[in-house]
């Protein structure tokens, strides 16, 4: 019989940076509305999200940094976009350094060439 934790169960493979599932709860509850799978999470200093990787599905992407990671859908409201591939979705605003764009619908925010 395989074992599940808590974690794996909402999709969170992994935290770093000190955060907590508490943390999680009280700062970005949006993450446990999201449907994602093998997240590797973290938080930089003065507050503010880490993706490390993963895979986002579907929900909505309040605010943070993702560093690495597939998005396959949902919507983007705000943060810093370093690396990986997008799918399709909804980008509302932020910064976008550089990965793959695939599709989707591009609203505002700053594109880095």
């Amino acid at each position: 019989m395989i074992k599940l934790n808590f974690l794996q169960i909402i999709g969170i493979k992994e935290l770093r940076d000190g955060l907590t599932v508490k943390e999680i709860g009280q700062k970005y509850p949006w993450i446990f509305r999201a449907k994602i799978k093998n997240a590797i999470l973290g938080k930089y200093e003065g507050g503010g999200l880490i993706w490390y990787d993963g895979t986002w599905k579907n929900g909505t992407w309040e605010n943070g940094e993702w560093r690495y990671g597939t998005w396959k859908n949902g919507i983007w409201k705000d943060g810093i976009w370093k690396d990986g591939y997008w799918y399709d979705g909804i980008w509302e605003d932020g910064y976008w350094y550089d990965g793959i764009w695939y599709n989707g619908t591009w609203k505002n925010g700053y594109w880095e060439e």
